[in-house]
């Protein structure tokens, strides 16, 4: 995943768009995933657009930033393609921004991180047959940060 606030700056051309990537790939680009699974859905960008992403999150920290990028970025694109419902079912954009982040590299990994984010403010616990949605109410400090 590539960060403006780590001095890296991306611009895709929609008509020259840099090939897919592989998980053999050293850095995995998944804005650019995002992109390329999007177009292989048929979606369209007639209006082009400039968007930033800032984060203070340590990459690789283990509280699955990239996977919050990829729901957050499957939004943006399906905004910019005028296909907002069909990801307006939190399952649906769980679906789409797993394939981008895990499927587009081939990796074997769940959809947890992705549903759980997509939901917002709960937590998936394993129940007798399912998956059983947590809601959780977070306790902030008193300069309302949430501690991880």
């Amino acid at each position: 995943m590539r960060i403006p606030s780590l001095d890296q700056t991306v611009r895709y051309d929609l008509e020259q768009l840099p090939p897919r990537q592989s998980s053999s790939t050293d850095t995995m680009d998944f804005a650019l995933a995002a992109i390329h699974e999007a177009l292989a859905d048929g979606w369209e960008f007639p209006h082009g657009a400039v968007c930033t992403s800032t984060t203070e999150i340590v990459m690789q920290a283990g509280c699955s930033s990239s996977t919050a990028f990829c729901v957050a970025w499957v939004m943006v694109l399906a905004k910019l393609a005028g296909t907002l419902g069909e990801v307006s079912d939190p399952l649906k954009l769980a679906q789409l921004a797993h394939k981008a982040e895990v499927l587009h590299f081939g990796a074997p990994v769940g959809t947890m991180d992705h549903v759980t984010i997509a939901l917002g403010g709960s937590c998936l616990r394993r129940g007798p047959g399912m998956w059983e949605v947590e809601r959780l109410n977070p306790l902030l400090t008193e300069d309302g940060v949430w501690v991880l």
